[in-house]
């Protein structure tokens, strides 16, 4: 699979928004001032409990919303009767972001997949089979983007990592995300590897394996510069910083 195309790849990481001052990450008016300007977009995605696929960062509407509710405790409908704080923004569902990209810059699917592998993946590739524009999946969860290896292997798939804050109870299971050490298990096509955490070495060994290698998130120059340095491509928050 050729990839050259995320050589020198600056990616709006959620959108193109203004830390929800007018534009609130991940609606569909930072989708499409993106899609306006250009840019390749991250977004990040949840299954409602009617297997509905909604954008949103977090499993939970307490950020966004200001109510404390999981979003796989909510039907579409109910979390639809929610505007986004200080906006006229609602969440959206992934089906009407496709509508408004329909194909002019490509997208970045971050499927949030916390638990059982499968449900979420199953519904995303009954949208992404019938989308008709550039994508890319990806997940912080191996298992996941084993998934698609197995499921989609046409699909383009990333693995997220980082330096993962160790905690007594989840030491192991982040040691190993970290270090990447499932990673022929994923076998991902690009790695997308958060800027701050990422060193020499780590950078080294990524390319070592002929794996496109992803920055995330870039928010200012010295960011920016070390990306230049160590990778291939980055995901932005503020492009007037870099």
């Amino acid at each position: 699979m050729n990839l050259d195309f995320m050589d020198n790849i600056k990616i709006a990481h959620k959108g193109l928004h203004d830390d929800g001052k007018t534009v609130p990450e991940n609606t569909l008016a930072a989708i499409k001032m993106a899609t306006e300007k250009g840019y390749p977009i991250e977004i990040d995605i949840h299954l409602t409990k009617d297997n509905r696929i909604v954008v949103i960062h977090d499993d939970s509407l307490s950020a966004m919303v200001g109510i404390n509710k999981k979003v796989k405790a909510l039907t579409y409908s109910e979390i639809s009767k929610y505007y986004i704080k200080n906006s006229n923004e609602k969440i959206p569902l992934l089906e009407d972001v496709l509508e408004v990209v329909a194909g002019k810059v490509m997208l970045f699917i971050e499927l949030k997949t916390y638990y059982k592998v499968g449900p979420l993946e199953k519904e995303l590739v009954k949208l992404l089979d019938k989308y008709d524009g550039q994508f890319a999946i990806q997940s912080f969860n191996p298992f996941s983007v084993r998934w698609f290896r197995k499921n989609k292997p046409e699909y383009i798939r990333g693995l997220l990592s980082c330096g993962f804050e160790l905690n007594k109870y989840n030491f192991i299971k982040r040691v190993i995300l970290r270090n990447l050490w499932l990673l022929d298990l994923a076998d991902p096509h690009f790695i997308s590897y958060e800027i701050s955490d990422l060193t020499d070495k780590k950078a080294k060994k990524i390319k070592e394996k002929k794996i496109k290698l992803i920055a995330w998130t870039v928010a200012n120059k010295d960011m920016y510069e070390k990306a230049q340095k160590l990778c291939d491509g980055i995901i932005f928050e503020k492009l007037t910083n870099i």
